[in-house]
């Protein structure tokens, strides 16, 4: 399979912003995990933001944005969604 096949079959990414959180839920599966990976580098925002962007050349894709605790990561989801308006911009 060629990358542009590839490519063209991607219907779904799934964007695990972080994982920190300032809760104990019991219910949480999160639980079990380090909570300190750390952050998005501008790096990988960039690589995210190309991938949508081949991805979104070809057909529409459905985004999933979740992890951690929405307040924590606030610069983050404010970073990603900036990318999303410039990829959406770009494509229109």
């Amino acid at each position: 399979m060629t990358f542009e096949e590839y490519i063209k079959n991607i219907g779904s990414i799934s964007v695990v912003l972080g994982n920190e959180c300032n809760m104990n839920c019991v219910y949480c599966f999160e639980r079990q995990y380090d909570h300190n990976l750390g952050h998005f580098s501008e790096k990988t925002f960039s690589n995210l933001a190309t991938l949508i962007n081949t991805i979104t050349q070809y057909r529409e894709l459905e985004l999933v944005i979740y992890g951690g605790e929405t307040y924590l990561l606030q610069n983050e989801l404010e970073k990603f969604l900036d990318i999303l308006i410039d990829v959406c911009k770009e494509n229109t």
